[in-house]
């Protein structure tokens, strides 16, 4: 065996592979290899260049040479077969050592009618002398199909059989995660020593000859006189299956009526399969060897005397998990991906024949060299060397060259000796000093990814009340907050809203690097559309580090006064992109382990927690304590009534439209015209309003209370003194002035048992548009106070019956007047004067409500 020294040169270098890759020797001076792309390249080692590049039709997943080296089919994936001709190449003249530089690859396009086998579902093959053996998967079971290869290995294959080997329903796909379906079948043809159609052990085809006993024993003694060909099919479920393709009664016809035979299960995917023996060519391999993915390696030998001998399986376990492996004379190489180990088949001291499992057999052999993940057949050198071609991770060829030990162990060593061994252990020495340096790398950079994801984890537990709340309802715990205000500002000599997010961090947890912000704004759709589309932008701040206690604020425009759409709906959450902890696969997987954050993982490979969603009205824009004055109502002088009814009924048809669709109300822009200031007003309990807002006797009266509630979002809304302030003079976002008035009233009209005392909210505007914005807004949160359920104020009252009818026979009359109207609009026809100034009248009745909210 190799003592663990190794030479590993680079010969070229080629895309990182996506995927499976693969090299092939095809003779002492040809490779092929294949790196999961649509190409195949050849690469010349007298020459030390990449020869040609041969161009398929889709990715090459398997790849393999004819038994008489003249051509090489590949497989490629949902697609087929293809066949075509190494004999331009192989005669292609060596360039002279005068030329300055060396040729480009040749590149082969290969044809579409090359495909000699279209079959989209499979997924691996092999190679015969006139046949073809491949296997797809379809369904419920796997198809083993046998073809005839015609003459020259052109022109499409002619199908002889087809078998069908049901998958199992339970079995490996459940232990390994469902992830067979990423390990192809193995495939391989076993001859009988003395077959007439034998294939050497030699070939890239993979066909092994086994000796005669073996193969009686292994494959029926039908097989065995027949000295038929049998297939060795190893399934990804862990089932190593044979089917020969000779049969009694028909000894020269392949294929036939033969049924396939389970010769083992190993419960894991099949990897490798192999063959070794003292026989030699003379007597064909004296064992089997077959290996399994997580490492589980079968032998299987004729055990006895030579007589009576009988079949023996043995097993053992091989070190990490096998990604590629290799058998020659003796010796198992295989690669775990982060080293390539070689273990020693060769017969023990006491024994003679080879046993993989005896006691005093070391363990495998480390040969330090890592991020393989494909193997060719090792060959050995002239002087003695074992020679490999591999292909790692990062898509480079390489030569790994391992000397023999010296038929001379025991004895003395000459200086020569001594200095390459010194010099071998040094090397040895620096290759595990950079691979222990790349481990603590990676094991830090793992360390940081759990304690990150930890953390995620742990602030997803904490904010999963907000999820189940963020349709509606108030959430009791808010541990991390979003409060938003709108803020006013002078650009350019014009004034711009802007919207205050301030992201509040109540909890013991960091809100690490990683972590955005994002704030999505929903303006209201204007005209409403069929679909109920809303317009929206979404803003994001990424932040480094949000310390417990601490606060961030972000600032984003809203609109200018004069381009203003209200309400507007503002969303906060917060957003973590798992990709930059997990790879992409994982990232995929994370949600699966735990079901209850599926919800919160987007198909994007990010994570979206709903911190808060308020609404911006016409109350949270205003700016109190402007220049308006209760004399001080603007009355501009253009406009007409036309205009007012206009706005009017605009304005009463999307307040329908809102309350029909749940869609918010737009404003539209600001309309001022004669017959201002326009007014609206409404009445409220005044228990209601002391038990809502918590009022005590010692503060403020209950009207200038309320005042001050209503205007606590706006922007100088909190610096107005608490005290007792009847009227508030503001302006609007589009400039036009207001008031907002509140008084105590005692209503007596609808109530049997005495009067009631009220507090009567009334508004006035010099903008009828934004009298209604203000109105809705008023109204809205009035609905907001009383959907966070407000105890009983008192005993119930009774009311006075004939005058609430007679109330709502007025409203109704007046709501017909407003819809007659409506249809002289929607007919086209014009408006007199006397019209206009009744549907003013009717809509200030309509706006000063005589109800009373209990």
């Amino acid at each position: 065996m190799a003592d663990g020294r190794c030479t590993v040169d680079h010969l070229a270098g080629f895309q990182r592979p996506s995927g499976s890759a693969q090299v092939l020797t095809c003779g002492p001076d040809l490779l092929l290899l294949r790196n999961g792309s649509e190409r195949v390249f050849a690469y010349s080692g007298r020459e030390a260049r990449v020869q040609a590049v041969y161009i398929f039709a889709g990715r090459v997943t398997h790849l393999l040479e004819s038994p008489d080296r003249r051509c090489i089919f590949a497989l490629c994936q949902n697609d087929g077969i293809y066949c075509t001709s190494l004999h331009q190449i192989s005669r292609e003249p060596s360039p002279t050592p005068t030329e300055a530089a060396p040729k480009s690859p040749v590149l082969v396009m290969v044809p579409p009618d090359a495909c000699v086998l279209k079959d989209p579902g499979a997924c691996s093959f092999a190679v015969l002398e006139n046949a073809l053996v491949a296997v797809a998967r379809s369904g419920t079971a796997w198809r083993m199909g046998f073809y005839e290869v015609p003459a020259g290995s052109t022109g499409s294959c002619k199908k002889v059989e087809e078998l069908c080997i049901p998958v199992l329903s339970a079995g490996c796909s459940s232990i390994y995660g469902g992830r067979d379906e990423a390990v192809p079948p193995v495939l391989c043809c076993i001859y009988p020593h003395g077959a007439k159609a034998k294939a050497t052990e030699d070939s890239s085809s993979g066909h092994l000859l086994l000796e005669q006993v073996l193969f009686r024993l292994l494959f029926g003694v039908d097989a065995a006189l027949l000295s038929s060909p049998t297939i060795l099919c190893g399934l990804p479920d862990g089932r190593l299956c044979c089917l020969p393709l000779r049969r009694p009664g028909n000894p020269e016809a392949e294929g036939g009526e033969s049924r396939v035979r389970v010769l083992r299960h190993l419960g894991q995917p099949i990897a490798f399969i192999g063959a070794w023996g003292a026989g030699g060519d003379d007597r064909g391999s004296s064992c089997l060897l077959v290996v399994g993915s997580s490492g589980r390696a079968l032998l299987m030998l004729a055990e006895g005397e030579e007589e009576g001998r009988a079949l023996e399986f043995r097993e053992r376990h091989l070190s990490g998990r096998v990604q590629s492996a290799c058998l020659a004379d003796g010796q198992l190489f295989y690669s775990t991906g982060s080293d390539l180990l070689a273990v020693q088949l060769r017969p023990s001291p006491s024994g003679d024949r080879p046993d993989l499992w005896i006691p005093s057999l070391q363990p495998p052999v480390t040969l330090n060299v890592c991020s393989l993940i494909a193997l060719s057949r090792p060959t050995e050198t002239p002087a003695g060397a074992v020679k490999l071609f591999a292909v790692s991770l990062k898509g480079r060829l390489l030569r790994v060259t391992l000397p023999q030990k010296s038929p001379r162990a025991h004895g003395a060593l000459s200086a020569a000796q001594v200095g390459q061994k010194v010099r071998d252990l040094l090397a040895g020495i620096g290759n595990v000093s950079e691979r222990v340096s790349s481990l603590k790398s990676c094991i830090h950079l793992k360390n940081d990814a759990l304690r990150n994801l930890n953390q995620v984890f742990n602030i997803c537990c904490l904010l999963m009340p907000n999820q189940r709340h963020a349709g509606g309802g108030p959430c009791p715990v808010r541990p991390i907050s979003c409060r938003v205000r709108v803020k006013r500002s002078c650009i350019l000599q014009q004034e711009t809203l802007f919207l205050s997010c301030v992201l509040q961090n109540s909890s013991d947890y960091i809100l690490e690097q990683g972590w955005t912000l994002c704030v999505q704004l929903i303006y209201p759709p204007y005209p409403l559309t069929a679909q109920g589309e809303r317009p929206t932008k979404t803003y994001s701040f990424p932040f480094d580090k949000l310390h417990p206690g601490k606060n961030l604020e972000v600032t984003l425009p809203l609109a200018t006064e004069s381009e203003l759409a209200l309400p507007v709906t503002v969303c906060c959450s917060l957003m973590y992109f798992l990709q930059s902890i997990l790879g992409e696969e994982e990232c995929r997987w994370a949600p699966m382990s735990q079901p209850s954050l599926s919800q919160l993982v987007k198909d994007s490979g990010y994570i979206s927690l709903v911190l808060d969603t308020q609404t911006v009205d016409w109350l949270d824009c205003l700016w109190v304590g402007g220049p308006a004055t209760q004399g001080n109502n603007t009355r501009p002088s253009s406009g007409s009534g036309v205009d007012l009814v206009q706005t009017l009924l605009t304005s009463s048809r999307k307040a329908q439209q809102q309350e029909c669709e749940g869609a918010p109300l737009k404003t539209l822009p600001q309309r001022s015209s004669e017959g201002g200031p326009f007014v609206a007003s409404l009445r409220v309990s005044s228990d209601l309003l002391k038990t809502a807002l918590q009022l005590s006797g010692s503060g403020p009266s209950v009207s200038s209370a309320v005042l001050h509630w209503l205007v606590s979002c706006s922007p100088a809304g909190e610096n107005i003194a608490c005290e007792d302030i009847p009227v508030l003079s503001a302006v609007c976002p589009g400039g036009a002035s207001l008031r907002l008035l509140a008084q105590e009233v005692t209503a007596s009209d609808l109530w049997a048992d005495g009067p009631i005392t009220a507090v009567e909210i009334r508004i006035e505007s010099s903008s009828l548009a934004e009298l209604c914005g203000l109105h809705f807004a008023v109204l809205r949160r009035l609905q907001a106070l009383l959907k966070e359920g407000v105890p009983e104020a008192g005993a119930a009252r009774r009311l006075k019956g004939q005058s609430f009818v007679q109330l709502l026979q007025h409203t109704e009359t007046l709501s017909k007047a407003v819809q007659e109207a409506r249809g002289h609009i929607a007919l086209g026809l014009g408006m007199s004067s006397r019209i206009t100034e009744k549907l003013l009248h009717t809509y200030g009745q309509l706006r000063d409500s005589p109800f009373l909210i209990l």
